[in-house]
């Protein structure tokens, strides 16, 4: 009894800071503490919420700003695993030659970069994505590198001694030794993609939550604007809750990681089986899919004013 009253006290705890932070929300504007032209209240923002996506077609905005940060996150993955395996397993000095190097390139602000990716990627949706694999690829990288070089080398010892094929090891020894690693770096690159793809998606894009934003601002559509930027937040929060959920299913045997702080409770998750890896890839997947279907349909809009005209406006 006195464990199920301490969970739901810690849960009232979490929650009383976000329902503190909506009613003050709501209240400043009608409270004259701040100007309601540029601090919208809560429920306002709500209602152009349900407008836009009553209107201004918000479900295809969503779907085109998800497929390119998941476009970027997986090209990151599959250059940067590869990458990040190679230079802690076989070149660790060279790694730490070339660390500095890599370490002001996360400095970079890819927009910085925008000529040179002009011209290796051209104008259109590559370079986009580019700048969100910009962004994520480095603690991907980074992740790797130091999860593989803080592995237990008894476990490969262990595994070397029992005969374990060159793949077996790889697969089944090093690279799930890493993973956690790994999974901490790609928490970071999610968290960093959808504010760095807003600024990208107003340059140019036709679609996406960037778009919602630019157009509201030239507009003054202050509740509009902050409609866009609640579900960029939301957006974030929920990938890397997922990547979380995903971390401690993967690596039930692992402390457990936690989104914002570290929880008190000592419960370990249980284990994401062979069935829910089948369905996660499927949502992926279909998520590309979608994604792409409505950049298609954004740019189908582009070709008709009278359409594109629609989708920019103001209410």
């Amino acid at each position: 009894m006195d464990k199920a009253q301490g969970k739901g006290e810690r849960f009232i705890l979490r929650v009383s800071g976000l329902f503190l932070i909506v009613v003050l929300w709501e209240l400043a504007p009608a409270m004259g503490w701040v100007d309601a032209q540029f601090v919208p209240s809560f429920s306002t923002t709500i209602e152009a919420l349900i407008k836009l996506w009553t209107i201004n077609d918000l479900y295809m905005h969503i779907m085109s700003s998800l497929y390119r940060v998941l476009a970027g996150l997986l090209i990151s993955v599959l250059i940067a695993i590869p990458l990040g395996f190679i230079l802690g397993r076989w070149f660790q000095n060279f790694y730490e030659a070339l660390e500095p190097l890599l370490r002001i390139f996360t400095k970079v602000n890819p927009f910085s970069l925008m000529p040179v990716f002009i011209l290796l990627f051209g104008i259109g949706e590559r370079i986009r994505i580019a700048v969100v694999v910009w962004v994520c690829i480095w603690p991907v990288l980074f992740g790797t590198v130091n999860g593989i070089r803080n592995l237990d080398f008894d476990l490969v010892k262990t595994a070397l001694s029992m005969k374990t094929s060159p793949a077996g090891l790889i697969f089944k020894v090093i690279i799930p030794g890493a993973m956690h690693s790994i999974f901490a770096g790609l928490r970071i690159g999610v968290e960093m993609s959808f504010f760095i793809l807003v600024a990208g998606e107003m340059l140019g894009a036709n679609s996406g939550l960037g778009v919602i934003i630019h157009n509201s601002n030239h507009y003054f559509n202050m509740p509009r604007l902050y409609a866009g930027a609640l579900i960029v937040i939301l957006l974030g929060v929920f990938l890397n809750m997922f990547l979380k959920y995903l971390q401690n299913g993967l690596f039930f045997w692992k402390e457990p990681a936690h989104i914002f702080s570290k929880s008190s409770s000592s419960k370990t998750q249980a284990q994401i089986g062979k069935a829910e890896i089948v369905i996660i890839s499927v949502i992926f997947i279909s998520v590309l899919i979608l994604g792409f279907q409505q950049l298609q349909k954004a740019e189908s809009i582009a070709q008709d004013p009278t359409k594109a005209l629609t989708q920019d406006a103001g209410y």
